[in-house]
């Protein structure tokens, strides 16, 4: 990874060059912290205030005391310092690292970087995602963001199940067989004109992104309905499948085990959301 010209180290703008090195990023940050990652164009930052809701809740789970950490206008504000003076003016991810005290009482260190995202807009995946099951189901009665903790180790656990069975990304289900979401972002199903994603509920982290699918489904003439009761089987049954997040925005499911999908509405989803991305002021 490149350096930027200037990072925000526990909330000052501070040089590469005089206040953190390469050698320190790599062997004091990368290991073991927990890692976010928005995306901007320019200084507009889709789904500020729930990415930001999102990182306080992750925060939280590491430290009690989170008086240090800045309020949201208080935090724009300092990205677009970030952005502007590395000089970044279309695509840009913003990436946060957190570094635990060692206990849930002493202040974590945070690190942000902005660095160069060669999209400017969200882009749906040229090649679909084939997706499978994870193996356990999610453990009910913990939360998926308590469970991986935004662990890295975990996460590449997961990610190594993925590719031994050939897959792309795994869901995870209830113990009841109830469809949950993948390791990184909700999963949607469309059948006809209606589309259906697993309702809110203490095993959920719902993103930014889905009333931002709810408005454009609106304006498709798509029924949006949220329901507790997906389950497993009912992804062969969709005609289009498809995974969103508020960094990725939706990628479109390709294959679930023999089934194939289309990706038709997942396109025109899509656009609407990079339409009300770059209206954003």
């Amino acid at each position: 990874m490149s350096l930027p010209k200037y990072c925000l180290l526990d909330g000052e703008l501070t040089s590469f060059k005089t206040g953190l090195s390469q050698t320190d990023l790599l062997l004091n940050w990368m290991p073991g912290t927990l890692e976010l990652r928005w995306r901007a164009s320019g200084t507009r930052i889709p789904f500020f205030y729930d990415q930001y809701l999102r990182l306080k809740s992750a925060i939280h789970s590491f430290c009690d005391d989170l008086t240090w950490l800045p309020e949201p206008e208080q935090l724009k504000v300092q990205l677009v310092k970030l952005i502007q003076g590395n000089r970044l003016f279309k695509g840009i991810e913003i990436r946060f690292l957190l570094k635990p005290g060692l206990t849930i009482h002493k202040r974590p260190e945070l690190l942000i970087l902005s660095l160069p995202h060669p999209d400017e807009l969200f882009v749906l995946n040229s090649q679909g995602l084939v997706i499978g099951s994870a193996n356990p189901p999610l453990h009910p009665g913990r939360s998926f963001i308590l469970q991986l903790g935004y662990n890295r180790i975990k996460t590449r656990q997961w990610e190594v199940q993925a590719a031994n069975q050939e897959l792309d990304i795994l869901y995870f289900t209830s113990h009841e067989n109830q469809l949950l979401e993948t390791i990184d972002s909700n999963i949607f199903l469309i059948k006809g004109n209606k589309l259906f994603t697993p309702s809110n509920n203490h095993l959920l982290n719902p993103w930014g992104i889905n009333e931002s699918i709810k408005k454009a489904c609106t304006n498709l003439g798509i029924n949006y309905s949220a329901t507790p009761s997906l389950l497993t089987n009912h992804i062969n049954q969709a005609d289009e499948v498809f995974l969103a997040n508020d960094y990725h925005g939706i990628r479109w499911v390709m294959g679930h085990q023999d089934k194939r999908f289309f990706r038709k509405n997942s396109r025109e989803i899509l656009n609407l959301i990079n339409q009300d991305w770059k209206d954003t002021i």
